[in-house]
């Protein structure tokens, strides 16, 4: 048996309070070449409540199998403050000839609990942004224990717990992804009230590369993946917002009112400008926005910049128009010379 009970000791709890996460666990192994029955029992002293999910104490193990068990722990209001000892042990069973059974003792775990007189209350909702609660969010309360940041609590969508004053970091996950971070810290006999938003949509990637004509942007391609961790959103919609030199060009619907399924989506568009990319510095970036049109992801920027025209090559053209009108007013000046050379003398 191997697990974190040990390394959580001691673990703190209030009088009446409760622990239960999936960092409090026991891994049960089977060695054998033969499946094997296993059986589960726990010392506690009276007053602490030791419980299993799965929620079994008998339960059978394939060859060289193993199985991993969450353990909740609950303090009874009128256990007084102290230290503690719980023990879950694993024991093989075996099956006898006459159909007796034998127990045979195994590995074992040992958890000290320190029962606390002073306590705080805390309640924990996740919001999207339309403020409807997030009922697939898993919301775990994590506290410092031996100089490591350990999880003493989890529920989703809302948690609301008894625990030992301190300080306490809330995060919330979304499709296995963090999504909101924050860090409390609860005194004693206080009881706070927390509202998380966590982000439930990403712009996972955004590239904009030039669209060359002549060696000049007309355009951009624009690449886009959008990350979605919360649900399907059936309204979502992307939106392009142009800028040059600061000032505002364009807002663009690249997308819109479309469905976006969880996961990740790809965008390949192009991005042609009327009248084409005037001289300056381009800024682009993308916005998604759903659930009945409220902001749910913003692109970093990305610059373009398209350079002047050089004087040189934007001269040629008048040259070329304006050298006849010079070599025919040079010739006219020229006859109008050569006439008053040969007028007689008056």
């Amino acid at each position: 048996m191997s697990g974190s009970l040990t390394d959580l000791s001691p673990l703190e709890v209030p009088q009446g309070g409760s622990v239960s996460s999936d960092d409090l666990f026991i891994v049960v192994f089977n060695f054998r070449d033969t499946e094997s029955t296993i059986n589960l029992s726990v010392t506690a002293p009276p007053g602490i409540e030791v419980s299993f999910t799965p929620n079994e104490t008998l339960f059978t193990l394939p060859p060289h199998g193993h199985r991993r068990i969450r353990v909740a722990v609950h303090v009874d209001p009128t256990v007084p403050p102290g230290d503690y000892t719980v023990v879950v042990q694993a024991s093989l069973v075996l099956g006898e000839p006459r159909g007796a059974v034998q127990v045979v003792p195994g590995a074992a775990q040992k958890l000290v609990i320190r029962v606390v007189g002073q306590y705080s209350v805390i309640n924990v909702i996740a919001l999207d942004p339309a403020g409807e609660p997030i009922r697939n969010a898993l919301i775990k309360l994590y506290r410092p224990i031996s100089g490591v940041l350990r999880s003493v609590m989890d529920s989703y969508g809302r948690l609301s717990a008894k625990v030992v004053p301190g300080k306490y970091v809330i995060r919330v996950y979304l499709a296995g992804e963090k999504a909101a971070e924050k860090t409390v810290v609860l005194k004693p006999f206080e009881t706070r009230n927390v509202t998380l938003h966590p982000i439930i949509v990403y712009i996972e990637n955004f590239v904009v590369k030039p669209i060359l004509q002549d060696g000049k942007p007309v355009g951009v391609k624009l690449n886009i993946v959008v990350k979605n961790i919360y649900r399907v959103i059936q309204d979502a919609s992307l939106i392009l917002v142009v800028k040059r030199d600061g000032k505002l060009l364009e807002e663009r619907m690249l997308v819109k009112q479309s469905t976006l399924p969880l996961g990740r989506s790809d965008y390949e568009l192009d991005y042609l400008p009327p009248g084409g990319m005037e001289p300056g510095n381009y800024t682009f970036q993308v916005q998604v926005t759903g659930l009945k049109g409220r902001l749910l992801a913003v692109s970093p920027i990305r610059w373009v910049y398209v350079r002047p025209t050089p004087l040189l090559p934007r001269l040629v053209p008048l040259l070329l128009l304006a050298l006849p009108v010079a070599l025919l007013a040079r010739s006219r000046r020229r006859r109008r010379s050569r006439k008053r050379s040969q007028a007689p003398a008056g």
